[in-house]
């Protein structure tokens, strides 16, 4: 039986900057301990292993945390902001910073993952992640992601896509929005959009609404009925 390793003062410390190993596949190191600012939902994503258009329960979350430092001139109080990650199975809490008014983040570092994305990114440095210009529906922008999958079959293989903010209802791409993101370049994700589908989804709605208009027709008709009953009972004249 091989005994543990004991540090020793010649032991080499730990590199600062290496991103820490979690114990549990689902810890969230103290995440949990900040301010949640927001949520962004994958929505889509694309690349050499799959292709999927719609929120799956991936996601990434925004959070603030209050801190305090000595210095010089006594303690000192500062904002610190991280966001965590969970696709699938892996989790991984990332550092960054706010850009505009904690609307938009950059700068971000990997500080802690789990085994599973341990095993699959050698290089622990397994994501990037970009605000975009472009803007949902609701003004707020879109998030580009890249996952740099390695090597796998000889050929080099990754994820990208996209993630918007959270909808209280529903988080999903509309039309508008879907054209919006084929017109940027973000870590060059590519949301494909056809023209087409703009013209079929206008005769989607065409029908729609002219089945509203039947419905509403034969709700007038039945109104009608009841009251040519109600003015002739029992079918007199």
């Amino acid at each position: 039986m091989t005994s543990p390793t004991v540090p020793t003062a010649s032991t080499p410390p730990r590199n600062p900057s290496e991103p820490t190993i979690l114990d549990s596949p689902s810890q969230r190191d103290d995440f949990d301990e900040g301010m949640e600012i927001c949520v962004y939902d994958i929505v889509y994503k694309s690349g050499t292993i799959e292709e999927h258009l719609g929120y799956v329960g991936e996601h990434i979350t925004f959070s603030s945390f209050d801190k305090d430092s000595e210095g010089q001139s006594g303690a000192q109080s500062f904002v610190e902001y991280k966001a965590f990650l969970e696709y699938g199975n892996y989790c991984g809490t990332f550092s960054c910073e706010t850009t505009d008014n904690e609307s938009t983040f950059t700068n971000f570092k990997l500080l802690s993952l789990n085994e599973y994305m341990k095993r699959d990114f050698e290089d622990l440095e397994p994501m990037e992640f970009e605000f975009s210009s472009a803007v949902d529906d609701a003004g707020m922008p879109f998030l580009a992601w890249y996952m740099d999958c390695g090597w796998v079959g000889g050929g080099q293989c990754y994820l990208s896509g996209w993630a918007k903010m959270r909808d209280i209802d529903d988080t999903k791409l509309t039309r508008a929005e879907r054209k919006r993101l084929s017109e940027v370049d973000n870590l060059g994700v590519e949301l494909p959009y056809d023209e087409a589908d703009e013209v079929d989804e206008e005769s989607d709605e065409g029908d729609e609404e002219s089945d509203e208009g039947d419905e509403e027709a034969d709700e007038e008709d039945e109104e009608a009925d009841e009251v040519d009953e109600a003015d002739h009972p029992g079918g007199a004249t």
